[in-house]
């Protein structure tokens, strides 16, 4: 089988993460940790599975946290979602499309959205794909804010 990507470069299709952007004032920590809360490796799909690698690359303790339900990918809704728990709080961890979980945050400012689509384009000319993450905030599940992106670039076989 030959994978290509849209750029007509051969690939592996084995994506990995190279980088967390954050946003809205969250730090790179977090936005790795709310993006492997919102994934699983039971689905075996590509992009859970590259987040998990690289949380566990950084060294990220996902321990105190229990997921209680999660939403895989569905490419209707081009996002994965979880309520997870924490110190008896619970929270809605988001990723997927960056327009689409953009779209549902609250409260993003234009310079927020600015930075973000800047990164999303520098990214995008570099064949990578990104990804966005959000969290809620407060007891409202549905308060969402923009936690940050992670770009992700398919491996590219060695020659």
């Amino acid at each position: 089988m030959l994978c290509l990507d849209k750029t007509g470069t051969i690939t592996q299709n084995r994506l990995s993460v190279t980088d967390s952007i954050p946003l809205s004032g969250y730090k790179k920590e977090d936005v790795i940790t709310v993006a492997a809360l919102a994934s699983q490796e039971e689905g075996m799909d590509i992009i859970d599975l590259a987040v998990i690698e690289y949380a566990r690359s950084r060294g990220v303790d996902l321990k105190a946290y229990k997921q209680v339900s999660y939403t895989p990918f569905n490419p209707s809704i081009r996002r994965t979602e979880a309520v997870v728990e924490i110190n008896r709080k619970q929270f809605r961890a988001i990723k997927g499309a960056a327009q689409v979980v953009m779209s549902m945050c609250r409260g993003i400012d234009e310079e927020t959205i600015e930075k973000a689509n800047r990164t999303i384009e520098e990214f995008s000319q570099k064949g990578y794909r990104t990804i966005a993450v959000a969290q809620s905030e407060g007891d409202d599940l549905d308060n969402l804010k923009l936690t940050g992106l992670l770009p992700l670039p398919d491996l590219i076989p060695e020659a």
